[in-house]
């Protein structure tokens, strides 16, 4: 398969990825995915896919639990393959438009990826900014970490089947994408404050929401009925986190109105929560299946 068309400066062509953008930035609910029965069945394994599973060991397993660690790995691949390079500059500046982080985090997330192996100093570094370059081992835990969610996804939709059969040939051009359609739609729209940010920018927030949703009605985790009550060491121990930070997502949660007990035992989740996952939910499966049309030169959007 040929590389994507880029312009003399290394761009993606911008039209199918500024289509898929305008796509996105649109008012949720989108108009396909999650009033679909086969998406309403298949959301239990996408939110399972949040969790650490059996054969994930070590750091992939860590960028379940960690939205800027992941970030920080997403962006690295971005941006060594886009002109400019990695360095902690446009690192900081990407972090920072997206809200993952600020200036100072983003250095010490560069920092953090150099000593666990996963960047290095790029030999061919010019300028007084250093660059940096990723390493194998940054890329195969950030390809097993894609492979996840595509996996979940591959029956949704023939493009997302297609890219993970051939997911090792086509990673970067993918993970590139993904930062270009990522930079369009902030372009369009700043980012914004999400109700789930109160988990996902808690360490093992997301997979303790996780947790609290599947233990209910596997069926239809978008019902807002009841959930069992688990303990917090049962959670902590199925999301490889402590008993204290599983209750200090709980009481946020819970004051933020997210979650609500009920007489007798159990969790009720919140109409606004309930929304956000499906806007969660829908808008990755919808980003994700753009991008993989995008890389095999297909339309980006399903209607064409």
């Amino acid at each position: 398969m040929q590389q994507l068309e880029r312009d003399p400066e290394g761009r993606l062509d911008p039209e199918p990825v500024e289509r898929l953008a305008a796509f996105l930035a649109q008012d949720w609910p989108y108009p396909d995915f999650w009033r679909e029965p086969r998406f309403v069945a298949a959301a239990p394994e996408l939110v399972r896919a949040w969790q650490p599973r059996p054969g994930l060991e070590g750091e992939v397993c860590r960028l379940l639990r960690d939205m800027g660690r992941f970030a920080a790995c997403a962006w690295s691949l971005q941006l060594e393959a886009t002109p400019g390079g990695l360095t902690a500059a446009r690192m900081s500046d990407a972090m920072l438009a997206a809200t993952v982080s600020g200036p100072g985090r983003a250095r010490a997330l560069l920092l953090y990826l150099q000593a666990i192996g996963y960047i290095e100093p790029a030999a061919a570094a010019t300028g007084r900014e250093l660059r940096f370059r990723t390493t194998p081992r940054l890329r195969d835990a950030m390809t097993s970490r894609m492979a996840l969610e595509l996996d979940v996804r591959a029956a949704l939709d023939p493009a997302i089947g297609a890219v993970r059969e051939r997911l090792d040939e086509l990673f970067i051009e993918m993970m590139v994408t993904i930062g270009a359609v990522n930079q369009a739609q902030l372009r369009r729209h700043p980012a914004h404050k999400s109700p789930l940010d109160l988990f996902s920018q808690r360490y093992a927030g997301m997979n303790i929401l996780a947790d609290i949703l599947l233990s209910g009605d596997h069926d239809d985790i978008f019902r807002s009925n009841l959930r069992p009550a688990r303990s917090a060491s049962d959670t902590a121990r199925a999301c490889g986190t402590s008993r204290m930070q599983v209750a200090g997502v709980l009481k946020a949660a819970r004051a933020a109105g997210l979650l609500s007990d009920a007489p007798g035992g159990g969790i009720t989740l919140s109409p606004l929560l309930v929304s956000e996952l499906k806007a969660l939910l829908s808008g990755t499966t919808e980003l994700l299946a753009g991008v993989c049309r995008i890389v095999l030169r297909e339309p980006p959007l399903r209607r064409g």
